[in-house]
């Protein structure tokens, strides 16, 4: 129980962003549901969304329509 704590906690030290440009490196990618998973409320807050599109460009992350396979 203490681990399932632990990986909780971890996940909430990073900021929405933070976590998705590290999916982003990991997959080399991202997509709209992936935003969306970061950020639910993306498509109501344009400002949010803007936030997520501006921070991948900077870390050089592309946005792609579909997943790659």
């Amino acid at each position: 129980m203490e681990e399932t704590l632990l990986i909780v906690e971890e996940e909430e030290e990073y900021s929405p962003i933070a976590r998705l440009i590290e999916l982003g490196r990991q997959k080399s990618y991202v997509t709209l549901d992936d935003i969306l998973h970061f950020f639910p409320e993306a498509e109501q807050d344009v400002e949010q969304l803007e936030e997520a599109f501006a921070a991948l460009l900077s870390a050089g992350i592309p946005f792609v329509e579909d997943s790659i396979t």
